[in-house]
């Protein structure tokens, strides 16, 4: 857990008690650089380097294991080699870390493109995370959805309705026209980023897209259960598969075609 500390005036003292180096730097109103421990060496060569004892630090609070790895890959920074040897011997406490605290370190560290860092380390297992790859896109769910985990890093009903939505298209390999309809265009962009599907093709097949909704259907449910007879629960199976034979262009959207193909069913 973080050790409480009291407010100080003196910033020598405010700056060694921080965690890394480049957080000991300060800046007056006029913009000027505040260094009182000589730690803008480490800001200029690009390196993460702890104050004090990793080892000892990574014990206080070991969230700082997932920082350490988050400033090296959003800054391009190296790792300092006793940094980099304290996570090896303190990488379990991260399972004692709230869910929430290592999912929002996570999420920077995935955005950074830092993956494969988590794999340098070996913290996958105490991340409860079970795959070994995945592929850079920009955004959070598409990385989340390639990630088969132990744990939920996100419980948000809609974070996970699109993961869920990305996993299906990403499992059968290939986008079809439907698939943007039922799961939108914009986290078909994403698998298509992940799955290499050329974009272009994507676009065209967005814009031949008959319909983007039920609501844009131009006979009603209500007419359609009156033409049909169907009670509610086979209504929502014929709904669903008016929707799709109009998506793939075998139903028009017109009410002549619709009631066809309803009472031929």
């Amino acid at each position: 857990m973080p050790v409480e500390l009291e407010y100080t005036s003196n910033l020598i003292e405010d700056a060694n008690r921080r965690d890394f180096t480049m957080n000991a730097m300060y800046m007056n109103l006029r913009g000027d650089l505040i260094d009182p421990c000589g730690y803008e060496k480490d800001l200029k060569a690009k390196k993460v380097v702890m104050i004090g004892d990793p080892i000892q630090r990574f014990e206080e609070y070991a969230i700082r294991i997932l920082r350490a790895i988050r400033f090296a890959v959003t800054y391009d920074f190296t790792m300092d080699k006793n940094i980099e040897d304290a996570i090896f011997k303190e990488k379990k406490l991260l399972k004692e870390l709230p869910l929430e605290a290592v999912q929002k370190e996570l999420d920077k560290i995935l955005l950074a493109n830092g993956f494969e860092k988590l794999k340098k380390y070996d913290l996958l297992e105490d991340l409860g995370i079970l795959s070994t790859n995945v592929k850079y896109v920009s955004d959070l769910v598409g990385l989340w959805a390639q990630i088969e985990r132990e744990v939920s890093y996100h419980p948000e009903k809609n974070f996970q309705k699109r993961e869920k939505n990305i996993r299906k298209i990403l499992k059968y390999g290939i986008i079809e026209l439907f698939d943007i309809y039922e799961y939108g265009y914009y986290d078909c962009q994403v698998a298509a980023m992940i799955l290499d599907f050329p974009m272009s093709k994507l676009e065209e097949m967005n814009k031949i897209l008959p319909i983007h909704s039920r609501r844009e259907i131009v006979v009603s449910p209500k007419e359609i259960e009156s033409l049909s007879g169907a009670h509610k629960l086979s209504l929502g199976i014929l709904m669903k598969d008016l929707e799709r034979e109009i998506v793939l262009g075998n139903v028009l959207n017109e009410k002549e075609s619709i009631k066809e193909y309803i009472l031929k069913r």
